[in-house]
This record gives structure tokens, sequence and C-alpha cells, in this order.
């Protein structure tokens, strides 16, 4: 009488390993379509804001042009955008177990081209005042050193560049001559510089008091 032997011991299985892979890739799959979902979402408000930061700027350039009949759809640009942006500017973000949030590079980058497409648009299409576009560039430099001081990307600092030189250009441009631009751009610059300071001033006092 011949002994039973036991059946050979799998160490495969075509049952179990599908099972493993159909338990492990759900997950990975579930994971990467959220953070592809989150990035496109990122990605939409981010298109948002600057949409609604141009058409403040566009608005304000309307109201400093010459041309009145484009006062009025410069105001309904300027306060439609505010009322429309303002649950979305908000550039600091409170987080869970932080009472301070300061801005990304990402909020720098679409500040920049909100206002470099607003004034930008004013200028060429809608005779914008070209002194009141000249007060940007030196803001728009202290966003690329605010881009760079926080490690921001090769292409985040390119586009305030890019935007800030396209600024230049048409104030120069339709400043009527070179002379007219040029002055523009040191008015400008001038009256920035003397606005930034205020604004570190009082930004300092505030921070001392509530130190």
């Amino acid at each position: 009488m011949r002994a039973r032997t036991a059946p050979p011991v799998r160490l495969w299985s075509r049952t179990t390993a599908p099972a493993d892979a159909r338990h492990a890739c759900p997950g990975s799959t579930v994971g990467n379509v959220k953070h592809q979902n989150r990035a496109i979402e990122q990605m939409r408000r981010s298109g948002v804001r600057a949409i609604l930061i141009a058409s403040m700027a566009l608005g304000v350039s309307m109201l400093s042009a010459p041309n009145e009949a484009s006062w009025d759809p410069g105001v309904f640009l300027l306060v439609g955008g505010a009322v429309c942006a303002l649950p979305l500017l908000p550039g600091r973000r409170r987080r869970r177990g932080a009472s301070r949030a300061g801005i990304s590079t990402s909020d720098w980058v679409v500040l920049s081209i909100g206002l470099g497409a607003g004034l930008l648009v004013g200028l060429l299409f809608f005779d914008g005042s070209a002194a009141f576009a000249a007060l940007f560039p030196i803001p728009f430099v202290a966003i690329h050193a605010a881009v760079s001081r926080s490690d921001g990307s090769l292409r985040a600092r390119l586009i305030v560049l890019a935007v800030t030189a396209a600024l230049v250009v048409a104030i120069l441009v339709t400043g009527g001559d070179l002379q007219r631009g040029f002055a523009d751009l040191v008015q400008g610059a001038v009256v920035a510089g003397v606005l930034l300071t205020l604004a570190l001033v009082l930004w300092s006092a505030v921070r001392r008091q509530r130190a």
C-alpha cells in the first residue's frame, strides 16, 4: 500500500499574485489621480486670480487714460474684479499649528502676470497713462527678489523678468518718444521707491507693536 504524499507547495500562485497586484496598484493610482486633480485645481485657481488681478489693473489703467469714454468701463472692471477677487486674493493662508504663513512663489508669479497683463493691455489698446504704469517696474524687481529669496524656479524668475521687460518697453514705446518714456520711467521709479519705503516703515512699525 503506497503512502500518500502531500501535494507540492507552490511558492507562486496565479490566484494570489494578481490579488496582491490588485491591492497594490489601486492605492498608488488613486494617489496619483488625487495629486493630478489637486495640481489642476491649483492651476485653475491661479488662472482665475491672474485674470481678476489683470481686470483690476486694466480698470485702473483705463481710469488713468485721458479718454473720458473709458472711465465707466474702467470703474466696472476695477470694482467688479475687486469684489470677485476678495475670497481668492489673500496670499497669506493659515496653516494648522502656524500663526503666520508667507506668500508662496506661485502667488508672486500670479501677481506679476496679472498686473503686467492688465497694464500692458491698458497701455497698448486703451491709451492708458504711461506715467501710471511706470510705477510698477520697481515693484516687479522687488517681486523678482522675493521669488529668488524663496528659492523659486528659473521659470518663475524668467516670467517675472519678462513681464518687467515687456512693461518697460511698452512705456518707452507708448510714451510718444524715447525722452518722454524715459522721463516717465524715472518719475515712476522715484515715486515707487518712496511708496515702497513708506510701506516698509509702516510694516516694521506694525511688527514692533505686535511683538
